[in-house]
């Protein structure tokens, strides 16, 4: 009788860690937000290896640009593929992963057909595309051209090619050549982070460590990707 209660409570521990072992994998699993947009497929591959890499089964939601951060705000995703810095302080509830994943640049994007200054930036008459990734530069350089924002997906390249605007604000964060369609004037360099929820706050020393690995190579593959387009 003493045997057969031990072999039952034995295979009925075993079940039970098992089990516990189930729900733990089960668990480990990460809903990561990003914007559709020229390059970015080099940063969702990024970051999805990231967290792969460390043991978790990786969700990749596309979402418009702010409902992404609202998104992670309140916790509905785990994390963002990547943002700049400005963006995300507007966000209590977001952290900003160090180190930069790129430092890109700013830019006047322009058809060329028009005029090509920096000084269209300030022009009340001029319509200027800009999406909200960037909108905090807008205010710092106290652009007064009226401003026209991307709705859902579509992003302010198709609309610039579609001539919906003679103008557009817009990050370059690798060394794609945009000057075959546009002219193009540089207006201020700036750095792009992968963002994460704060209740992930304790896996943030891991998450950097891995992102500092996979960078080199991520930094190669994405300037001759874009050096190819």
């Amino acid at each position: 009788m003493k045997i057969f209660l031990l072999s039952a409570i034995g295979v009925w521990l075993f079940a039970s860690g098992a089990w516990a072992i189930s729900q733990s994998v089960d668990d480990k699993k990460m809903t990561i937000s990003y914007v559709v947009y020229p390059q970015v497929e080099g940063y969702v591959a990024l970051i999805k290896d990231v967290y792969t890499e460390l043991g978790f089964k990786v969700t990749m939601l596309s979402t418009p640009s702010t409902r992404g951060l609202i998104l992670l705000n309140e916790g509905e995703v785990d994390a963002d593929v990547v943002r700049v810095r400005r963006t995300v302080e507007q966000y209590p509830n977001a952290i900003l992963v160090e180190p930069a994943l790129k430092i890109g640049k700013l830019v006047l994007l322009c058809r060329k057909d028009v005029t090509c200054e920096a000084s269209i930036l300030h022009s009340k008459n001029e319509v200027l595309l800009s999406s909200d990734a960037v909108a905090p530069y807008l205010t710092e350089l106290k652009v007064s051209a009226r401003i026209v924002k991307p709705q859902g997906t579509v992003n302010v390249i198709d609309m610039l090619k579609a001539k919906r605007a003679d103008y557009a604000f817009f990050l370059i964060d690798g060394q794609i050549d945009f000057t075959q369609d546009f002219h193009m004037v540089n207006i201020q360099e700036i750095s792009v982070f992968h963002v994460i929820h704060k209740k992930h706050a304790a896996m943030l020393p891991l998450i950097q460590q891995k992102i500092i690995e996979k960078l080199p190579g991520f930094n190669a593959q994405f300037d001759k990707n874009s050096l190819n387009k």
